[in-house]
Formats: C-alpha cells, structure tokens, sequence
C-alpha cells in the first residue's frame, strides 16, 4: 500500500471520517477502492463531502499487514512515524536539543520566565543540556558562540582559556537547521562569534547564518596558515571542494578559503589547541 495512501486510511480509522478535500487527485482512485469494498463511505458535508468510517475492525486487520502499530494517539513524533511509515526519519519532531556549556560568572537563563541555574549545571556536570518543546519558552540574556563539534564544548575550559568571550558556549551539531535559527532569533542577544571547521561545510554554515544574524563574527585562530599545513586534511578537502565553492562570500571567508587552496587541506576546529605545538 503506498504511503500517502495508508496514511489517509490510518487518518479515517483514528478519526473515523476525512475530508474530501484532503484526498489528492492521484489518491482518488485508491481511496474509492476501500469505499467499494466497505471499509468506508461518503457523505455530503458542507459545500464538499467527506468519507466515514464504516468497518474499523476490517481496516484494523488490513492495515496490521502493512506494519501498523495501532492508534498513534500518546506516542512521540518518530514513534508515530514508525507505526505509520516503519521510518523514524518520517516524523516532524518540533523539539530541540540545545547543549551548553559557559564560560564566565552569572550566565542566566529562564524557562517560561523562571530562572535555571544552569551555571550550576555546568560546574558540576561539564554540560547542560536543555530539550526545547514548542509549548516551551526558553531564553537567555547572556552572549552566545557557537560551536561545530562537542570537542569544543567538553574541553570549553581549555579551548577558551585565551580568548575573551564571556556567556553561553553553544554546540550546533555541524550544521545549523531551520529550527535552531528559529530558536536563536528569539534570545535577546544574537550569536556573536562561531567556531567552525576550516572546511567548506563550516565555512557554508557560517555564511548561511551570517544572513540571519549579520553581526556574527567567525573566529580566525592565530597562525591559521601553518595549522593548516601541517594538521589539515587533504582528503576531506578534495572530497568538499568537488560540491562547494566559496569565492563569492564574505572577506574571512575568501581569506581562510585562500588558505585552504593554498595548501589543498582543511583543518577540524580541534586543531585551535595545536597553536603552541
């Protein structure tokens, strides 16, 4: 059974009826297959119609066939994709996952208006994390940075020991997605300065969130040029330079790109604590 149709017979079984309007031209045909053989019928309702649901227990036992778990109703987004689509990846979780670690005194954060101590959080466990629902409100007025990989976020103590950014140290996974852009545009201060890779992957996320918050800052390490020829990575800049380019960006960006092609390498961020070497 194909997919956008069992999901609209699955839609009448747990509704017990579904709007005319809701079934596609392409679906037409095979949603009138199951009001043939009985399993629902139409009725006219308002301007339009709808189908209802004539034999629950036939579609039951159809549809368990196909996988299906039963009513979806209490189980979370990719549970429910499972029963629906046998494919977590199917489901549209609106949550998020924010890790945070902080550098700095009186960092403060609030969950629908009240305070968390979060700098607690920090100083006893390494991290924190916060899982941010749509009924949740979660803000902070302190600075935020952003970082690539978790490397910068467990070590944060040693990675910023040098550099004088005081807030919240934010790890964004290596690649920034619409939601957590969405969730960033809502503190009160913008990200200020972001730690990438010094690849093409890092360098594109940086340039995309730098259209939404224009006062971002990239941070260039101190000896960038030598970092890259002697830790960079030839294979991984091969592989990334046959799908990006980058020279129609920003002034960082076309001077660390200049770097990367001088030497045909990339550099991981974790390669900020080889300076002294």
């Amino acid at each position: 059974m194909e997919h956008v149709v069992r999901n609209l017979i699955i839609k009448i079984l747990e509704q017990g009826y579904l709007p005319s309007s809701a079934v596609s031209k392409s679906a037409h045909s095979k949603i009138q297959q199951f009001r043939d053989a009985g399993f629902i019928s139409w009725e006219k309702a308002g301007r339009g119609g709808r189908y209802i649901l004539i034999d629950r227990n036939g579609l039951k036992k159809l549809l368990k066939a196909t996988g299906y778990h039963g009513s979806s109703e209490g189980l979370t987004p990719k549970a429910k994709a499972v029963s629906r689509h046998c494919d977590a990846h199917a489901g549209n979780d609106h949550s998020l996952v924010i890790h945070i670690s902080i550098k700095g005194n009186g960092i403060v954060w609030r969950k629908n208006g009240v305070p968390v101590d979060i700098n607690s959080i920090v100083k006893d466990c390494g991290m924190a994390s916060i899982v941010v629902r749509p009924e949740d409100e979660w803000e902070t007025d302190s600075p935020i940075a952003l970082v690539e990989n978790i490397d910068l976020l467990v070590y944060a103590k040693e990675y910023f020991a040098d550099k004088p950014f005081q807030g919240n140290i934010l790890y964004y996974a290596g690649w920034t997605g619409a939601k957590t852009i969405d969730w960033l545009g809502k503190q009160a201060l913008a990200p200020e300065i972001i730690f990438p890779d010094y690849d093409f992957v890092g360098l594109k996320n940086y340039l995309k969130l730098k259209n939404h918050f224009p006062g971002l800052r990239l941070h260039i390490p101190a000896g960038l040029p030598e970092l890259v020829k002697r830790f960079g990575n030839k294979e991984k800049f091969v592989k990334q330079s046959l799908k990006y380019s980058l020279e129609q960006s920003d002034e960082d960006v076309k001077a660390i790109y200049a770097i990367l092609q001088r030497y045909g390498k990339s550099l991981d961020q974790e390669g900020l604590l080889l300076a002294a070497l």
